[in-house]
């Protein structure tokens, strides 16, 4: 798992803001500080993007998430943002395989060390669609990334 203590935290499919809350429960729990990360995100929708917006604020979460909603696919916000850790789960698309796919990339990648590299069996296309979209988002050599994609549930399938 991803320990971001300090620096840059990027959600390219932010949602209402879960994974940066995480993200400063977990710098708080280690002896940080509120402020120890800086927190950068987008949301494609614009009322999970101002629930966002609100769920930060409560908690005194300092936050850019853009200037407005937008599709990170399309419309990057933060073109020049190098993170030093990307958190994500990003949107579900079709299944390729079956089961949970967790995938981890570091930075700086080369023939000797992998630019991504999937944990569990299975993926989705928008998991390697994110992948290839955060890449260059990444902080070298030490930026961090993780997805989590989880296959849709099926309600009422045995």
């Amino acid at each position: 798992m991803l320990a971001p203590y300090k620096g840059r935290v990027y959600d390219p499919c932010c949602g209402s803001g879960g994974m940066f809350v995480q993200s400063e429960k977990f710098v708080e729990e280690h002896s940080g500080q509120l402020g120890d990360i800086s927190i950068f995100g987008q949301e494609s929708n614009p009322t999970t993007w101002r629930l966002a917006k609100m769920n930060l604020a409560i908690r005194r979460i300092e936050a850019n998430l853009g200037p407005h909603h937008a599709d990170t696919f399309h419309h990057d916000l933060h073109p020049d943002l190098r993170a030093d850790y990307i958190l994500a789960n990003p949107p579900s698309t079709s299944a390729i395989g079956a089961g949970n796919a967790c995938a981890t990339m570091v930075a700086g990648s080369s023939a000797s060390r992998p630019l991504a590299t999937l944990i569990t069996p299975g993926s989705s296309t928008s998991c390697i669609i994110c992948l290839q979209m955060v890449r260059p988002a990444l902080s070298c050599p030490m930026g961090r990334c993780r997805l989590i994609n989880r296959p849709r549930q099926r309600f009422g399938a045995a």
